[in-house]
């Protein structure tokens, strides 16, 4: 979660904070959704809550997992990309940081010992014409634009594992705040994570991503 100014503005904890943080809450939420444990055959692995406003964004990422995402307050803008869409991601290996308190401001401090990271630098609406021409295959007119789709209050996205994600949120009209609760669920490492990983190596060779190995 990206915050704009010196303290974030956004609250989660990607460790099934409902539950272990904030379980006083559970009387007003459901720990688990019964649809989504029949159709996956298992509990959720974490259920994660969500408090933010417009500040905040979650840059291009993919998880492992099959995730429900069901908004409680405000709305949330997902901009969505399928797996096999990893060569036009313009990914690139960063220096691994954490923030750190200091002097009243949260500072990124580089991890020790050094590491390395993949991620994605491209907005998916970018104002800035430069930022167009830096991505261009990112931005191929013949090429499908991501999927836009708007998530508000009392709605639930099933966004499938591994499928790319850009996360923007809006917070409601009574103190502006955007409240969300998203469900974890273990994926299958069948012919999906085959393919997706056919494409990367491919990307790979063709000079479309960096080498991950070792990182």
């Amino acid at each position: 979660c990206h915050a704009h100014l010196a303290w974030p503005s956004c609250l989660q904890q990607q460790n099934s904070n409902l539950i272990e943080e904030f379980s006083v809450l559970l009387p007003d939420v459901e720990s688990h959704l019964e649809f989504a444990a029949a159709a996956f055959q298992a509990p959720p692995d974490a259920v994660n809550l969500w408090i933010g406003d417009e500040r905040s964004t979650t840059t291009f990422h993919k998880d492992h997992y099959e995730n429900l995402y069901a908004v409680v307050r405000g709305k949330k803008v997902f901009h969505l990309l399928p797996p096999t869409d990893v060569y036009r991601m313009g990914l690139q290996l960063y220096p691994a940081a954490q923030y750190t308190q200091a002097g009243g401001q949260l500072q990124p401090v580089l991890q020790q010992p050094p590491q390395q990271v993949l991620w994605c630098p491209i907005h998916p609406e970018p104002a800035d014409p430069q930022a167009i021409a830096e991505h261009p295959l990112f931005f191929d007119n013949s090429l499908p634009k991501p999927l836009r789709v708007e998530v508000c209050e009392g709605d639930v996205l099933y966004l499938p594992a591994m499928w790319w994600h850009y996360v923007q949120q809006e917070g409601d009209e009574r103190d502006g705040w955007c409240v969300a609760v998203n469900y974890w669920y273990d994926m299958h490492f069948g012919s999906r994570y085959a393919a997706y990983k056919l494409v990367e190596s491919i990307s790979e060779g063709l000079g479309l991503l960096p080498s991950v190995e070792g990182i």
